[in-house]
């Protein structure tokens, strides 16, 4: 973890960050956008960047020794929603997961 935990999510700062093409992504995420089953990398920057992403859960580092973690909700290009994992305790800010918020994964 870098510099600490931020106390909360600034969802303007990580909106920034992806219209900026500042941030990684970690292989979990990656792997995960390679399942057709799964949004795609694509799907996520186009969400958080183009849509009105909304930040629905915060960690605030609580629950991961790696770092404070927000899900953000957003929409894709076709509106379907999804969910995405922000790592935005570290720098860059990491896209740590993502999934169609309407599927059954189990």
């Amino acid at each position: 973890m870098t510099g600490g935990s931020p106390t909360e999510a600034d969802l303007e700062a990580i909106v920034a960050a992806v219209r900026n093409r500042d941030y990684a992504v970690s292989e979990h995420a990656l792997a995960r956008g390679a399942d057709p089953a799964r949004p795609g990398i694509r799907d996520v920057v186009a969400g958080i960047a183009e849509d009105f992403p909304r930040i629905v859960g915060d960690d605030r580092g609580q629950h991961d020794p790696r770092g404070a973690v927000a899900t953000i909700e957003c929409e894709n290009r076709q509106g379907r929603t999804l969910r995405v994992r922000v790592n935005y305790s570290r720098r860059p800010i990491v896209l740590v997961t993502q999934f169609w918020r309407d599927a059954d994964y189990d």
